[in-house]
């Protein structure tokens, strides 16, 4: 799985908050949010590991 998946997957572990009570998006929705970020960095030309200003 790649790193932004896991971090969305711990973000969002039901144990951590409420039942994903508190698990919301800017622009998309929890169950899509690891596809859509990925597809927002592939459009930028942003797919390496590090954010650059």
């Amino acid at each position: 799985m790649h790193t932004v998946g896991k971090v969305v997957d711990y973000a969002a572990d039901s144990s951590k908050t409420e039942e994903c009570r508190y698990v919301t998006g800017v622009n998309c929705i929890p169950q899509n949010a690891k596809e859509t970020f990925l597809a927002t960095k592939k459009k930028w030309k942003k797919t390496g590991g590090n954010v650059t200003p």
